[in-house]
């Protein structure tokens, strides 16, 4: 039987689709490169704080504990601070008039030590208007990091998808390709080749082509995106940024401890507390989702976090997880309780929130309360309904401002 292709068809179509999945793969492996890229920017940064801070400790600090070392040949050697120590070898070092080799071991071992303290304590800060090469290339790789994360996805979903029939299609196309080897085979295996052409052309100019080159393109703009525009994205969601940042690299941003002073084995319990935020309208920073999982974890705490910290919207967040359960009962000064009322629908609209003091019928709106419910109360209208508080059941009750009723004299 005739073919309706050629064997260069037959070639071409094939290195088509060998090349848009070879795309495809490099495209589903980008976002590791995108998260090394974070590190490796991370880390330039640090290095560079680190470089400054030691730049800010005199030579003579490396006698302060008596170590009785000639500094003044150091300095006349051109070593005037810590940073000059570290950036030069032992042997350098040495080399200078009046310092021996174990003297020299001495000073790097002791530069060490300053330069790990130095590490330990540095932070990293993101400001869009404190911006230098290296944190350009910090929130570049970010961006990267971030956008390509969903195009990384689709690639690799797109692959799982289809590249075992596209194979297939190929492996049955392969006797086109040979002059010889399609004129002695079967009518059955040409009609297969055949279809295979047919199939894997249609996949070229149909959904999966499109896809694939679209994705592909994404890809490419992605990595040609230029410093401003990683730095307007990072302005709408900088919160969005830094807990990426210190989900790649723990510490950077602020304390490594990850268990915030608590017992090892209850650090662990409740880290591993699942904490699903659908719903959430927002982004938690680390340590908010860190008293997130300790509230599901111990029941009941008290948040101190100082103000502006987030106490609130962890405590949406709790009430979220907890929705499905009961309704929620919120007691905060009059001054206050409209604040809940609009936080909870910003950041947790799925939550069906009422202000009890601005209600026609209380004792209806408390006794019909439900899972998804949220009932906002005022400290003074808390005792006029105290029977109908008390004989509800509640998953969760809040107290904000709970210094309220610090005393026992508290009614």
């Amino acid at each position: 039987m005739g073919r309706s292709f050629t064997k260069s068809d037959a070639i071409g179509i094939e290195a088509e689709h060998n090349s848009l999945m070879e795309g495809l793969q490099q495209a589903a492996n980008r976002f590791g490169t995108y998260r090394d890229a974070v590190s490796q920017s991370a880390d330039a940064m640090v290095r560079e704080e680190v470089q400054n801070i030691l730049k800010g400790i005199p030579v003579e600090e490396l006698n302060r504990s008596g170590a009785g070392l000639r500094i003044k040949n150091l300095k006349d050697s051109g070593y005037n601070n810590i940073a000059d120590i570290a950036s030069r070898g032992m042997y350098e070092i040495a080399a200078v008039d009046g310092i021996s080799e174990n003297g020299a071991r001495m000073i790097k071992q002791m530069t060490q030590e300053f330069t790990e303290r130095a590490r330990k304590d540095t932070r990293i800060k993101l400001n869009a208007d404190s911006r230098n090469p290296l944190s350009n290339a910090l929130i570049g790789s970010l961006y990267r990091y971030r956008q390509g994360r969903s195009i990384s996805d689709e690639a690799s979903s797109i692959l799982s998808e289809n590249s075992y029939r596209i194979r297939t299609c190929i492996y049955d196309l392969a006797p086109s390709k040979g002059t010889f080897k399609w004129l002695f085979s079967s009518s059955q295996i040409k009609q297969k080749a055949d279809n295979s052409y047919k199939e894997l052309y249609d996949m070229l100019r149909g959904e999966y082509g499109q896809r694939s080159r679209d994705i592909l393109e994404r890809m490419r703009r992605l990595d040609a995106s230029d410093d401003g525009t990683a730095w307007e994205d990072f302005k709408k969601d900088p919160i969005a940024y830094t807990t990426d940042l210190e989900n790649i690299c723990p510490g950077l941003l602020g304390s490594d401890e990850e268990v915030y002073g608590l017992p090892e084995e209850l650090a662990r319990e409740i880290d591993k507390e699942s904490c699903n935020k659908d719903g959430l309208l927002c982004t938690l920073r680390r340590y908010q989702e860190w008293g997130v999982k300790y509230a599901l974890h111990q029941g009941r705490v008290l948040l101190g976090d100082e103000m502006g910290l987030g106490k609130t919207i962890q405590t949406i967040t709790y009430m979220l997880f907890k929705a499905s359960e009961g309704p929620a009962l919120v007691v905060a000064p009059a001054s206050v309780a409209p604040n809940w009322k609009t936080e909870i629908e910003k950041f947790a609209p799925s939550l069906n929130v009422s202000i009890l003091n601005f209600t026609t019928n209380r004792s209806t709106c408390i006794s019909d309360a439900k899972a998804g419910d949220v009932i906002i109360c005022t400290y003074g209208l808390l005792l006029s309904v105290k029977t109908e508080i008390t004989q509800k059941e509640w998953i969760t009750v809040v107290l904000d401002e709970a210094h309220v009723i610090k005393n026992r004299g508290a009614k």
